[in-house]
């Protein structure tokens, strides 16, 4: 019998995470388990390491070079055990902070109808252990039996499927990276990261003691929880992942306003959320930055493409016969049809619902540059944008601001429009953020780069209205493939 490999490791939810249950409503619940923890499941891990590995090498979920590690359905009374299985992930924190979000129209900037939800999620700087133990002895075919065939040394990063060790590695390798698990990444939270160092146990199964030693560790783990035993694992990021790490500031005079609903005292006030150590944060939700880098991205794909069309280009571009489909043609047409713009059909690229299996299948099909990174309902989005947490305390930091509507007629003001916000203020409140694309394109970091520019130079506002949202860039690091493209705005804002 093969040997069997246990990965083990303290992970930590830098901006908390969201393991969800199902929908109340349009509120959607957290998962519990019998004892009432608040727990990750190990299948919810498995399908994410699943997808990831296969895009790593480029096949489907389905393939039967993913299938022969991660198992596939019963078909004609012929089934595949999944040698990869994951534990349940136990959350240390045991809090339940709600936070809403709404679907803008870029083409309006008014909330989508029907685009209002809420959902439950733990607290940031939440943690638990995390155990995967790859068993290349389940589901072994019998003697006889062909088994599967190995994948090539030119496929990516020569994966060898047939090697449970090198395997392994490999999903300690993406562990490393930093998985975004959970339900609602794109709002700016479930992100993974290792706490310290990811430890590996080999258990010898053509031994005696090494049976025992496993039986041991499977019962032990299951009577008093993970603990972090084996050898520590010395492993590097990928090269295949852009980061960037930038610090957003308030310029002096200005003032900035993401509202966390209706209070007693004022219309609206500043988010905030309160992490796993108690401790209080302003927070600007990483869904708030991903609603305007996305508005602002599509507009400069939407230039390329047209300036495409008008002018001979006697290189061949990455956006040749490209489209993007949320298009202001297609927003003038439905003004004249009302109910024909809804969220789904945004996710769905304004596929009709008999043409949209063609497109789960192969979406890259869609030739819509901004879907194929932000993600839609074909795709995952290779892009997150991290929730953006003060470097102080909720402390006095917010001001107020009055406010009134005035009738452009009369000069008058508007009986019963008289308000009052909370904004925060303060060039020395800071707040960080971390933006990643998975496997960028050379197009898309340009769109990036621009975007970081135009919110620095405040061309991009943030949150409400009334004059205020000027953010700029404090710090910025980029580390990852095509970093350089970010050298003059790294000698702008540093």
């Amino acid at each position: 019998m093969k040997p069997i490999y246990k990965l083990t490791a303290e992970v930590t939810f830098p901006e908390g995470v969201a393991p969800g249950m199902g929908n109340s409503s349009n509120r959607q619940m957290i998962a519990k388990n019998g004892k009432d923890e608040i727990l990750l499941r190990g299948s919810a891990l498995a399908g994410v390491l699943r997808h990831t590995y296969a895009r790593a090498i480029n096949k489907k979920t389905d393939d039967e070079d993913v299938c022969n590690w991660f198992g596939c359905p019963q078909e004609e009374d012929i089934g595949k055990e999944a040698l990869v299985q994951v534990a349940d992930l136990v959350l240390e924190s045991q809090a339940v902070s709600e936070r809403t979000h709404n679907l803008i129209n870029r083409h309006t900037g008014a909330v989508v109808n029907k685009g209002l939800f809420s959902i439950e999620a733990v607290p940031p700087g939440s943690s638990g252990k995390l155990s995967i133990t790859v068993n290349p002895n389940a589901g072994r075919p019998p003697s006889g039996e062909r088994a599967p065939e190995t994948l090539k040394n030119d496929t990516p990063e020569g994966l060898i499927m047939d090697d449970p060790k090198e395997f392994t590695t490999l999903l300690a390798g993406y562990i490393t990276d930093g998985l975004l698990v959970g339900g609602n990444s794109n709002r700016g939270i479930g992100r993974m990261e290792v706490d310290g160092k990811l430890h590996l146990q080999t258990f010898a199964m053509d031994q005696l003691d090494g049976i025992a030693t496993f039986l041991d560790a499977q019962y032990k783990e299951r009577r008093d929880g993970i603990t972090l035993e084996g050898q520590p694992l010395n492993l590097s990021t990928s090269a295949d992942i852009l980061v960037a790490d930038l610090e957003l500031g308030i310029p002096r005079g200005e003032d900035v306003l993401v509202g966390d609903g209706l209070e007693a005292d004022y219309m609206l006030k500043p988010q905030s959320v309160v992490f796993a150590d108690g401790e209080q944060y302003w927070r600007i939700p990483g869904s708030s930055l991903r609603g305007i880098f996305r508005g602002w991205m599509t507009r400069l794909a939407v230039k390329e493409i047209l300036s495409l069309k008008e002018d001979d280009q006697e290189k061949p571009s990455p956006l040749d016969g490209k489209r993007i489909l949320d298009s202001v043609e297609r927003w003038d047409n439905c003004t004249s049809h009302p109910n024909t713009y809804n969220p789904d059909d945004i996710a769905w690229g304004f596929v009709d619902k008999e043409n949209r299996q063609q497109f789960q299948e192969k979406p890259h099909e869609l030739n819509d540059p901004i879907l194929d990174l932000f993600g839609s309902l074909y795709q995952k989005s290779r892009i997150h944008i991290s929730d953006a947490f003060s470097n102080q305390r909720v402390n006095k930091q917010a001001a107020d601001r009055m406010h009134v509507a005035v009738d452009r007629f009369s000069g008058g003001a508007h009986e019963g429009a008289l308000f009052q916000n909370q904004v925060l203020t303060g060039s020395d409140l800071k707040f960080s953020c971390k933006i990643t694309i998975d496997r960028p394109r050379e197009e898309e970091v340009a769109w990036l780069v621009k975007t970081l520019r135009a919110l620095h130079l405040g061309i991009l506002l943030v949150g409400s209205s009334k004059g205020a949202g000027r953010l700029e860039i404090k710090s910025l690091s980029v580390k990852g493939p095509m970093a350089g493209q970010f050298d003059v705005l790294l000698q702008e804002v540093n």
